[in-house]
């Protein structure tokens, strides 16, 4: 080799001189690059180590999901409490009725039904009917009527059933009473028997404080 260059006339030391200072760039661009690529690849990998350390605890997910929307609740679903309640007040006023011998009895779920609907105490029908016919047992023949309402003078309402009764009485004390005002036995007294001399409110409060202590 050193002969071919010789005879080329060529340096050999020249030669191998100006090759080794040609390599330096190369080299220096591959160790700057190694280099540059370390931090890069650390960075990388602590992320991706982070990302797997907060996926195990459940922080992240990288399965996406499309996002699930549940439905309304509907009137129907209401809690194992509520349904207690209900189911306690159902009994006890079924119970009550049971106690007097009332025709009301079986009518409790319909009574609690129709006062929440309309906002008013559940307590409230039964206890005027207590005032009125004693649940029931005095009442005019045929006319479901157990509560006094629209009777004055010759005038008779009467009503289909007890259930028919308990909607049209439930939905008149709320528009009529409740939602003017008239909320307390002693203020509904004031329109519904006005010539009362006090004992209407004091027995339909009795009667009131005795279901609630009974539940």
């Amino acid at each position: 080799m050193e002969k071919d260059l010789l005879s080329q006339g060529v340096n050999p030391v020249l030669h191998e001189h100006i090759s080794a200072d040609s390599l330096k760039p190369k080299k220096l661009f591959f160790i700057l690059s190694y280099l540059a690529a370390i931090p890069v690849f650390v960075f990388f990998l602590v992320i991706f180590s982070l990302a797997l350390k907060y996926e195990g605890s459940g922080q992240v997910s990288r399965q996406v999901h499309k996002p699930q929307f549940q439905a309304l609740p509907s009137d129907k679903n209401v809690s194992s409490v509520e349904l207690e309640n209900q189911d306690a007040r159902v009994q006890s006023l079924d119970d009550f009725f049971a106690d007097y011998e009332s025709p009301l009895e079986g009518y409790a779920k319909v009574i609690i039904e129709e006062a929440d609907s309309h906002n008013i105490d559940y307590r409230l029908l039964p206890a005027i009917a207590m005032q009125e016919s004693t649940l029931c047992k005095k009442v005019i023949k045929d006319s479901f009527n157990c509560w006094g309402f629209g009777i004055y003078g010759g005038k008779v309402t009467r009503f289909k059933n007890y259930e028919h009764a308990i909607k049209v009485i439930t939905e008149t004390i709320s528009k009529k009473y409740v939602q003017k005002g008239f909320v307390s036995p002693e203020e509904i007294v004031q329109k519904y028997t006005p010539n009362d001399t006090g004992r209407w409110p004091e027995v339909v409060n009795l009667i009131m404080t005795r279901l609630k202590d009974s539940i």
